[in-house]
Order: C-alpha cells, then sequence, then structure tokens
C-alpha cells in the first residue's frame, strides 16, 4: 500500500502536466489515458478517507487474527489495540506522500518553498508520534 501510493500520485501529478484533449496527438490512447487518470486522481484523493472510516468502523474488530490477516496491511506496525489514534497514523502516512508529491511536482522551480512544505509536513508527524505514541514498539520510532 505504502509504495504503491505514492507512485500512483506521482504518475498522476505528471500525467496532469501532458493532459492533451484535441490536437494531432489525440486518440483513442488518449482518451483511455484521461479517463484512467481522472479515476486514479478520485482514488488518491478519497484513500486516506476510507480507510479513516473503515478503520473508526472496525476498530473493535482489530485484534481478531482473521481481520489483522485480512487487512493489517492498512496499520501495520500501529498499536491499535489500547490507543485509538493510532488510526491517524495511516492516513497522515497517506497525506504527506501525497503533499510530497505535489511539492515536488508543483513547487519545482522552488526549492526553498519545497523544503518549507516537507518541514512542515515532517514537523506535524513528529508532534503526533510524540502525544500519541501509535507503534507497537519502541525500536520503530527511530
Amino acid at each position: 500500500m505504502k509504495a504503491s501510493y505514492i507512485e500512483i500520485c506521482f504518475a498522476c501529478v505528471m500525467n496532469y502536466f501532458n493532459l492533451v484533449w484535441s490536437g494531432e496527438e489525440y486518440s483513442y490512447g488518449v482518451i483511455i489515458n484521461n479517463v484512467y487518470l481522472f479515476f486514479c486522481t478520485i482514488l488518491i484523493a478519497f484513500f486516506p478517507v476510507w480507510v479513516l472510516f473503515f478503520l473508526k468502523k472496525n476498530y473493535e474488530k482489530l485484534p481478531e487474527d482473521e481481520f489483522k490477516e485480512k487487512y493489517d496491511v492498512i496499520y501495520e506496525g500501529s498499536d491499535l489495540n489500547d490507543n485509538k489514534a493510532s488510526i491517524w497514523v495511516p492516513v497522515i502516512y497517506c497525506l504527506r506522500r501525497l503533499a510530497m508529491c505535489l511539492t515536488c511536482c508543483l513547487l519545482i522551480g522552488y526549492p526553498v518553498f519545497q523544503f518549507g512544505a516537507m518541514f512542515a509536513s515532517h514537523l506535524v508527524e513528529v508532534m503526533f508520534l510524540g502525544a500519541y505514541h501509535p507503534y507497537d514498539n519502541f525500536y520503530q520510532y527511530k
């Protein structure tokens, strides 16, 4: 989930720079590409929201072995048994990856703003980790 989310984010953002609706390059392949681009954009935008609502709805089922075997990839490493705030870990992860992708592609000529945006997103995550300790063991904080 983690690696594929950022790859799809980068692919979508870079594809928006080459979006074609008419001209000599316009063909059925371009139409299919544009439809797929819009579908993936909707998927990227709503995936963190879906994860949040899915984990909130199924919070009681999370410790069960059958549920864990099926959906552990969404919240792997998070201690969701005693800490309900840990539900936000995968959501923050996805939003940070989306912010990184948008920052890298849209602010390509402004490295100072790229650094500032990345620093701010990391700062938010560090503050969250310090406040809620959402992981199973201490070594995942390093």
